[in-house]
């Protein structure tokens, strides 16, 4: 069977068909082996669109490393763009959970050092203190509880290699 065309298979309720049809794993498995559509992918997810949220949170049910890790950066990245959205999925009974999404060790694709893990942190502390959403306060107080621990970790760490390097 030839793989589905690129703009079709980027396009979300398209891919949670396959997954209802096909299952998850197949799924993941054939989007990881296209470069294009894997990355495709990611890039739907990190921009916090809900149905892309979706297709991550039914991936990661089946996913291990370098998928797993790539899915929850990817989920990461949308708590900057929309951070109601996230929290609203997260510990919604699937497997984005706020305890790793607002944690700094599952949410960079790159490896950027450690000033940009910082103001990449800070970036997601502002976007989810922005929330107002009464229904999102318990997952907001979390999130931020999360968010500020990493970044003054991460802060805390800069200080101590500056002081070491001189």
């Amino acid at each position: 069977m030839a793989a589905a065309p690129l703009a079709a298979a980027l396009d979300p309720t398209r891919v949670m068909r396959e997954i209802d049809r096909r299952g998850a794993q197949p799924v993941l498995t054939r989007l990881a082996k296209s470069d294009g559509e894997w990355d495709g992918l990611l890039d739907g997810v990190a921009s916090g669109a809900r149905e892309w949220l979706r297709v991550a949170n039914r991936l990661l049910s089946v996913a291990e490393d370098p998928e797993a890790y790539d899915l929850e950066a990817a989920v990461g990245e949308a708590l900057a763009a929309a951070p109601a959205r996230v929290l609203e999925i997260a510990d919604g009974g699937g497997e984005i959970q706020v305890s790793w999404v607002c944690d700094e060790t599952t949410t960079f694709q790159e490896d950027p050092d450690l000033e940009e893990r910082i103001a990449l942190l800070a970036d997601r502390e502002d976007a989810v203190r922005g929330l107002r959403a009464p229904a999102l306060a318990t997952k907001r107080a979390a999130c931020l509880k999360s968010l500020e621990k990493a970044r003054s970790g991460l802060e805390r760490e800069l200080r101590a290699l500056t002081r070491k390097i001189g």
